[in-house]
C-alpha cells in the first residue's frame, strides 16, 4: 500500500470495476483503501520490520522461515531457466550486513554441495507464497495477541499501530468523563441553528427595546420541563413575561420544508418529522397555558427577513455581539514565532552575538501544560470569573494594543500568517502605510488568552 501497488490497486477499483472507494493519503501513498466491507491496510503500519523478522519477533517456529531468492538472476530471459543454483552474486549478498551475508552464503553452499536444481518458475511460485504466509501468519498472531491483551481489533478498528495504542488507552484506562466531547457548534452554540437564533433573539431585543436573557445572555431559562430560547419579564404585574422561541427547520419538523412527515429520520430512534412537529406543538401550548405570551418564528421565515429587509441585516452586522468569535482552543497556540529587529550587523570583534530562541510549542505543552478534564465551565460577559490570580482557564477578549510599543507582543493570525501588529484594520487589509489613521474601534482585535493570562508560543 505504501508502495507502488496501491495505485495500481485504486486504479483497477475505479477503472474496471467502477467502485468509488474511500482513501486515506499520504502523499503519494495509501494508508488505508476502504470500498463496503473490503478495507485495505498496510502490514508495516503495525508490524514495521522486515518479512524475514516476523517469525522470529512472533515465535512462528524454526519451520516457518523467509527463504532466500535471486532477485538480480529474476530477467525474462531466465523465465524458464532450469539448472544449477544462480551464482551468489544473483542474490544481492553486497547489501546485506555480515550475519545476514554469512546465513546467505552457508546456506548456498550447501545447496550446491548437495546437486541442487533450480527451476526457476517453481521457486518464484513458492517464494512468492512462502512470503504471503509468513506475512499472514504473523499479522493473524499479532491480532490474536492485541485482541488477548487489550480487547482491540487493530486491522478491523485502526490503520496504523499509533491507533491502536490510543484505541486501547481509551478502551482500557481512559478515566471516566476525562475527554469532553465537544458540540459541532462549540459550547456556546450547541446547535448549528443557535447562531442564527442568537441573531433572531438579539434583533427582538433591540426592535422591541427589551433586555432578552438567552444562551448568550446569561444562559438558557429553564420552565417546567423545557427550556426556553429567550426569556423577558417586565416585573409591572400588568403585563405577561414573554417566551421566544426560535423553531429550527430540521430539529422542529417544520411542515414547509419537510413534506415527508413519517419517513424515519436517518440516525435517529424511530423518530419522524411529524414527531417532532408534534412534540414542537406540545411545547409551545405548554407555555401558552401557564400564562407566558410566547413569540416564535421558523428559520425559514427569520432567513426571509435577513435577505428582504436589509435594516435587520445591516443591524446584525453592526451589532455582532460579546463574543462573535467561536473560541477554539487551538487559538490560543500560536507556533512558528520568528523575528529580524536588523537585518544585517557588523561586529568590531569585541561584541558577543546572542540568539533567543523560542521553546518548541508541542513538546513544551506536552512536557509541562496542563490537560483539561472533562467539560469546561463557560462564563459569558457580564457573568464572568474574576480575573486574577487564582483564575486558571481561556478568556477570549478584546484588546485594544498601545501604539508606542516598539515590539508588539500579541499573536495574531491575519490571512493564514503568524503576525504581531498593533492594528488589526491594518493587518485584515494588508495597508503598510507608516502613520495608522484608524480609531481605537477599528483598531481593536479579539485575542484568546492562554492558561493564567499567559499565550502560548
Amino acid at each position: 500500500m505504501k508502495g507502488f501497488d496501491g495505485s495500481f490497486v485504486l486504479k483497477d477499483m475505479i477503472t474496471r470495476l467502477k467502485w468509488t472507494p474511500s482513501v486515506i493519503p499520504s502523499g503519494c501513498k495509501f494508508q488505508m483503501i476502504k470500498y463496503n466491507n473490503i478495507k485495505l491496510i498496510d502490514s508495516l503500519n503495525f508490524l514495521p520490520m522486515s518479512l524475514s523478522a516476523i517469525p522470529h519477533a512472533f515465535g512462528l517456529g524454526q519451520h516457518v522461515k523467509k527463504g532466500h531468492f535471486p532477485h538480480r538472476f529474476n530477467i525474462q530471459q531466465n523465465d524458464n531457466y532450469v539448472g544449477p543454483m544462480p551464482d551468489l552474486c544473483y542474490y544481492g549478498t553486497d547489501k546485506m550486513n555480515s550475519k545476514v551475508k554469512k546465513e546467505v552464503e552457508e546456506w548456498w553452499h550447501s545447496q550446491n554441495a548437495n546437486g541442487a536444481i533450480f527451476d526457476m518458475k517453481k521457486e518464484l511460485k513458492s517464494y512468492c507464497q512462502n512470503d504471503v504466509f509468513i506475512l499472514k501468519l504473523g499479522c493473524l498472531t499479532f491480532r490474536k495477541l492485541m485482541i488477548e491483551v487489550s480487547k482491540v481489533d487493530p486491522f478491523r478498528e485502526c490503520v496504523t499501530i499509533a491507533g491502536a495504542c490510543m484505541q486501547t488507552y481509551r478502551r482500557n484506562f481512559l478515566p471516566k468523563d476525562a475527554i469532553a466531547l465537544i458540540p459541532s457548534g462549540g459550547y456556546r452554540y450547541k446547535q448549528k441553528t443557535s447562531l442564527i437564533a442568537d441573531q433572531w433573539i438579539r434583533w427582538e431585543s433591540h426592535s422591541r427595546g427589551i433586555d432578552i436573557k438567552h444562551a448568550g445572555n446569561g444562559g438558557e431559562v429553564p420552565i417546567g420541563p423545557y427550556k426556553v430560547d429567550g426569556y423577558y419579564d417586565p416585573k409591572d404585574g400588568k403585563n405577561p413575561a414573554i417566551v421566544f422561541e426560535f423553531l429550527g427547520d430540521f430539529y422542529h419538523g417544520c411542515p414547509k420544508h419537510f413534506p415527508d412527515r413519517h419517513k424515519v429520520i436517518s440516525h435517529e430512534c424511530n423518530e419522524t418529522m411529524d414527531m417532532r412537529y408534534t412534540n414542537t406543538v406540545r411545547k409551545l401550548d405548554y407555555l401558552k397555558r401557564l400564562g407566558f405570551e410566547v413569540v416564535s418564528i421558523w428559520e425559514c421565515e427569520f432567513k426571509s427577513i435577513l435577505h428582504d429587509r436589509v435594516k435587520v441585516k445591516d443591524w446584525l452586522s453592526a451589532n455582532p455581539g460579546h463574543l462573535i468569535p467561536q473560541p477554539s482552543l487551538r487559538d490560543a497556540f500560536f507556533g512558528g514565532r520568528t523575528n529580524c529587529v536588523r537585518r544585517f550587523w557588523e561586529s568590531d570583534g569585541k561584541e558577543k552575538a546572542f540568539y533567543a530562541d523560542i521553546v518548541s510549542l508541542y513538546p513544551f505543552v506536552n512536557k509541562w501544560g496542563k490537560y483539561i478534564k472533562g467539560d469546561p465551565d463557560i462564563r459569558i460577559y457580564p457573568n464572568c470569573h474574576a480575573i486574577d490570580s487564582s483564575f486558571d482557564g481561556f478568556v477570549c477578549c478584546k484588546v485594544l494594543p498601545p501604539k508606542s510599543l516598539f515590539h508588539p507582543v500579541l499573536p495574531a493570525r491575519f490571512h493564514n500568517k503568524l503576525m504581531f501588529v498593533l492594528c488589526a484594520t491594518c493587518a485584515r487589509q494588508s495597508d503598510h502605510a507608516v502613520e495608522c489613521e484608524n480609531t481605537e474601534k477599528q483598531r481593536i482585535n479579539w485575542f484568546l488568552a492562554g492558561p493564567r493570562g499567559q499565550t502560548c508560543h
